[in-house]
């Protein structure tokens, strides 16, 4: 079986040589599958710059072909502009932007059996895409908890959401307006590579790095890692932070503060005045490559995942339990799925900062119970492996074949 996958023309490459959560595990999939050789891939994706190439160059597929489908920003801004104003005159016709054009015409060139939109669709020519591959064979990878629209529904024959939550989004669209036509709705969980989360450091190389970080053995470290956004609580949980008067529990930040973007939000004023007024509290590691992440986790003592929207899954999380660590997650989205006994969940809609600073107060005194949650997130993790991963994504391509 041939199975094709349509990336948007914003992604990073795929293999991820440029990082990016989504291309990881997509590059996860064709590792998997160069050792099963369940499929056959075609990669669609944007062509990459000169040196991304030379580093996709050393990955040796077989069972992979990588199609690059080159894009116009010059016209695409063009289009745009056109399509805005069709909208305000309220006329229907759109016109469909260039990647998604020469997509069509890479997919006549490679024809698939069967298609994978990850994380997006081409939304100005999905139904000549269907006419190309039949919507029965086409399937939604839902990453987020996506805008539900009826222009899937009537092109995309399958749903496959990252957690039951997502699934549950769109059944829910679909019956609450009486959408008569059939859709097949799937979940396949994420993972993260094991080889990568799986190694232990030992406690010279925790010291050192807590060390480097400005941070004492007797300091109780909570880790956030993600990007510094409104909606995934970093403001929540540095006021929770502040409001704790015991002065050995500290935050380390891992991800982008974005203090220098040119057009600053109020959220990103009041994140650089909380910061700013806790250096000795609050410490930004700034950008960390994922390789390394792994000593960061372990050199922390608790995971706090405040995301206040709904949350479609997030690896952050998963990241977190193959590194052994307690975990405070909001009660977001799909979330819940993935965490265990390891885990506190918290009502993100009901006195957020001060469940935040309740349960890290009730976790920093209580190192036994640290390590208890610690060792049950272990397990909890070992339930999302690439492997599974492989073998929940072949189960959901085979299950309607032939």
């Amino acid at each position: 079986m041939k199975i094709g996958f349509y990336n948007p023309r914003y992604v990073l490459p795929i293999p991820a040589v440029g990082g990016g959560a989504v291309e990881e595990l997509e590059e996860i999939l064709i590792d998997q599958n160069e050792d099963n050789e369940n499929f056959d891939f075609v990669v669609f994706q944007p062509e990459p710059t000169k040196e991304q190439k030379e580093k996709i160059a050393k990955y040796n597929y077989k069972k992979t072909k990588l199609v690059y489908v080159k894009t116009n920003k010059f016209f695409d801004f063009f289009i745009r502009g056109v399509n805005k104003i069709l909208s305000l005159l309220h006329i229907k016709k759109r016109f469909t932007l260039i990647y998604d054009r020469n997509f069509c015409k890479a997919l006549k060139k490679y024809p698939v059996d069967k298609l994978f939109f990850e994380g997006n669709y081409p939304a100005g020519n999905i139904t000549k895409v269907k006419q190309l591959v039949g919507r029965d064979n086409l399937y939604f990878h839902v990453h987020s908890d996506y805008k539900r629209d009826k222009k899937v529904i009537d092109n995309i024959g399958h749903i496959v959401g990252v957690s039951q939550f997502i699934s549950n989004q769109w059944r829910d669209y679909i019956k609450d307006n009486n959408i008569d036509t059939h859709t097949d709705l799937h979940v396949l969980k994420n993972c993260v590579r094991d080889e990568r989360f799986n190694k232990r450091i030992d406690e010279s190389v925790r010291k050192e790095i807590r060390q480097k970080l400005g941070f004492s053995e007797e300091d109780f470290v909570v880790i956030f890692c993600g990007r510094i956004i409104n909606v995934k609580g970093v403001k929540e949980l540095m006021q929770a932070m502040c409001e704790i008067e015991d002065k050995r529990v500290k935050l380390l930040v891992i991800g982008s503060p974005n203090f220098s973007r040119k057009h600053k939000s109020q959220y990103l004023t009041d994140v650089e005045t909380l910061s700013k007024g806790n250096k000795d509290r609050i410490l930004f590691s700034g950008y960390i490559e994922n390789k390394y992440l792994y000593e960061y986790y372990q050199s922390a003592d608790l995971q706090v995942v405040p995301s206040i929207w709904e949350e479609a899954a997030g690896l952050v999380v998963v990241e977190g339990q193959k590194s052994g660590l307690p975990q405070i997650c909001t009660i977001s989205g799909g979330m819940p799925e993935y965490v265990a006994d390891g885990t506190i969940l918290v009502d993100k809609d009901n006195n957020l900062v001060e469940s935040l600073k309740k349960n890290i107060l009730k976790l920093s005194n209580d190192r036994p119970l640290c390590k208890e949650m610690g060792q049950k997130n272990i397990e909890q993790g070992k339930l999302f492996t690439c492997e599974k991963y492989y073998s929940d994504f072949t189960e959901i391509m085979e299950k309607n074949n032939g």
